[in-house]
């Protein structure tokens, strides 16, 4: 799974809809949080979910 950390709301949309994600956000700003991690084997179901927020703040697994 490749990282969409810090990305906007457009690009993580626009990348992951490319690569034939599904995705499910909740929040506004840019992504903190993603489920599946970064570098996790992919889903077969390819659903993502993306949480965002405002500010520079990341979350850390």
């Amino acid at each position: 799974t490749p990282s969409f950390l810090g990305l906007s709301l457009r690009e993580a949309l626009t990348r992951a809809h490319a690569a034939g994600w599904e995705v499910v956000v909740s929040g506004t700003g840019y992504v903190a949080a993603q489920q599946p991690l970064p570098g996790a084997p992919l889903d077969a179901d390819h659903r993502l979910a993306l949480r965002l927020a405002v500010g520079d703040t990341l979350a850390t697994p």
